[in-house]
């Protein structure tokens, strides 16, 4: 049953209370003989003031005990629904026999310790009894005579502002003087450290306090787009399911949540998220084995929204394998082309005879790159280097045939090129090309293409620091001890 098992966790939670309560024995104002409902309401009050005054930054708390009073107004009232709702049956009629029952049943489990509860004020009475007779509910269906009941079994507190103010100076919270109020040294700390363990009154009507369970599943980073869905379809049709699935716990009204955590900017792509599923339901349906069928349903739950992620995530892994495969097929086959082009570029190469002397024809464009490079670029950038080299030697040795004169190498150049012409089987090629470099060549200044002839001083005589090679090394040494310079 689970009365004994209810009445069991209340006892080890009033354990620990009490073992909390020893850090508050210091405030004389929470040590008064009164009732259990009534120190509830004064821990309730110190920790609703408490959070009223940790909302606002310290330079804008009260420091006074008059703008305390104004601003902690609403925190000094505490409202407690530690009143049976069956206490008001006898001062209501026309209510009908099923709410009575059912306010009956209710009132069996209250959602708080039995010594908090209290008999309902005799103050409220003709208020309670006029206002039903005002809004006439004798006809209204159990469900709104139920509510407005649970509603109004309620006890309603008002302090003051002076005990409370006392109360927090002897706990060390704030500290009060003949004239100012100071509250800027209440942190946080404070809050955790003698409200952590204090009674909790109920602040709702006992139908909307709720029991809650939850499980966790792990969802893998490659599927969390496909069990969300396109603006959430995913998670609403897979959250359909499982509340028709949870329909069978006998757990009527409950409600079903499914949060898919957020994944942290700072982690990889690849790194699993985690979906949360939320059960809830009315404490009053907490008889019997309800609790039990409710954690079974949960795990059921659990289950099927764990097979579900696993069935997408192989979805997802064949789906991208699928995807692999398609991209090395299409990569494969483009290197089959470039490789079958290739092979027959060289065939025709090989079986050209004049092949090498009409590439010795083509003049190098101009607009070669001169950028030094270094690592995997070194070989680029001397295919360059000598592509711009070729040109510059084609263009002197057209210069040469033109104006006959030059150097001995430069026209060198010139007999290589006339006998890449002579070679050449394909007169058409070797006149365009021809032309094409007599285009280019500046004949009419033929100073642009003069040799350079041989170096006055070798590049390596030319250099101001020190080389790899050994002799690079000894020759600057033996230069700078000759000539007194400084290195």
């Amino acid at each position: 049953c689970a009365g004994p098992a209810i009445r069991e966790v209340q006892e080890s939670t009033r354990r620990a209370a009490n073992q909390g309560f020893s850090r508050l024995r210091v405030c004389k104002w929470l040590t008064e003989k009164v009732s259990m409902a009534e120190l509830g309401c004064r821990q309730a009050v110190l920790r609703n003031v408490c959070d009223r005054l940790l909302k606002v930054s310290a330079d804008q708390r009260p420091r006074t005990l008059k703008a305390f009073s104004h601003f902690a107004r609403h925190a000094l009232k505490v409202r407690a629904y530690t009143v049976r709702p069956t206490d008001l049956l006898p001062y209501l009629d026309g209510v009908s026999v099923k709410a009575a029952d059912t306010l009956q049943s209710r009132s069996r489990y209250p959602p708080c310790f039995p010594e908090m509860l209290e008999p309902f004020p005799e103050r409220q009475a003709a208020a309670v009894k006029a206002s039903w007779d005002r809004i006439s509910l004798r006809d209204a269906s159990v469900g709104v005579q139920m509510r407005w009941i649970e509603s109004a079994a309620i006890v309603e507190r008002a302090y003051a502002a002076e005990p409370v103010v006392a109360a927090l100076c002897s706990l060390g919270i704030l500290t009060q003087s003949s004239t100012s109020l100071d509250c800027e040294s209440l942190l946080d700390e404070h809050y955790s450290e003698y409200f952590s363990a204090s009674q909790c009154i109920p602040s709702r009507p006992w139908s909307e306090v709720v029991c809650r369970t939850s499980r966790t599943v792990q969802l893998p980073g490659i599927c969390a787009g496909t069990f969300v869905g396109k603006g959430g379809v995913g998670v609403k049709t897979m959250q359909a399911r499982l509340m028709q699935q949870a329909g069978k716990c006998r757990l009527l009204p409950l409600s079903l949540k499914l949060k898919a955590s957020k994944r942290p900017s700072v982690l990889p792509a690849w790194s699993p998220g985690w979906v949360e599923l939320e059960l809830s339901w009315p404490q009053d349906n907490l008889e019997g084995e309800a609790s039990q069928r409710a954690k079974a349903c949960t795990d059921k739950l659990a289950a099927s929204l764990r097979a579900h992620v696993a069935q997408l995530y192989v979805q997802q892994l064949a789906q991208n394998a699928q995807r692999r495969e398609q991209r090395a097929l299409v990569f494969g086959e483009a290197g089959r082309k470039f490789h079958h082009a290739r092979l027959l570029q060289r065939a025709s190469k090989q079986q050209a005879r004049d092949g090498g002397a009409v590439r010795g024809l083509e003049l190098p464009p101009y607009d070669i790159s001169g950028k030094m490079t270094v690592g995997r670029g070194q070989l680029a950038q001397r295919r360059r280097a000598a592509q711009r080299e070729k040109r510059q030697r084609m263009l002197r040795a057209w210069a040469v045939l033109e104006f006959g004169r030059g150097g001995r190498h430069v026209r060198g150049d010139a007999r290589r090129l006339l006998k890449h012409v002579a070679v050449c089987r394909d007169e058409k090629a070797a006149d365009e090309a021809l032309r094409h470099v007599e285009s280019c060549c500046n004949v009419g200044r033929p100073g642009l293409q003069r040799s350079e002839g041989r170096r006055s001083v070798p590049r390596r005589g030319q250099r101001s620091t020190c080389g790899r090679g050994r002799g690079e090394r000894a020759a600057l040494m033996l230069k700078v001890g000759a000539t007194g310079e400084a290195w």
